[in-house]
């Protein structure tokens, strides 16, 4: 279990350009798995955007507008999966704002394991992906 204050510290070192909301969401996050990640969180991400019919890229529905929907059930997924007696209050996974080289792109990310190791995820894929260093420090916008 991590405190709020070791996650925002974390995500300053990895995006020290970047702004993000003034207060903490919650004070206890639980570091991400990438295998519960993969194994339960992205299926229900998935039924979730099925369900509403928003699983293709729409003008009214875009990045921004999946990340969020993407961050929203790591939380109510670790919220369902969660022992309320032991466990963190939410689950280190968020989102934030890069630079592409052409346009500003939102995607989520996950703090994984004890040293917080950044995984991107692309939320209309459901996958982790690879940004370059240059894209990590385009960052512009981080939430959590």
């Amino acid at each position: 279990m991590k405190s709020y204050v070791e996650i925002e510290l974390r995500l300053k070192e990895l995006f020290p350009d970047a702004t993000h909301p003034p207060y903490p969401a919650d004070s206890t996050y639980e570091p991400a798995d990438e295998k519960w990640i993969s194994k339960h969180l992205n299926g229900f991400v998935w039924k979730t955007l099925a369900y509403f019919k928003l699983l293709r890229w729409r003008k009214t529905h875009d990045c921004d507008n999946k990340s969020r929907i993407y961050m929203v059930c790591a939380q109510a997924a670790w919220g369902h999966h969660a022992n309320e007696e032991k466990d963190a209050q939410a689950y280190a996974v968020g989102r934030m704002s890069y630079y592409t080289g052409r346009a500003w792109h939102s995607i989520n990310f996950a703090l994984v394991g004890e040293d917080l190791k950044l995984r991107p995820i692309e939320p209309q894929t459901q996958r982790f992906v690879y940004l370059t260093p240059e894209a990590i420090r385009s960052c512009r916008f981080w939430e959590i």
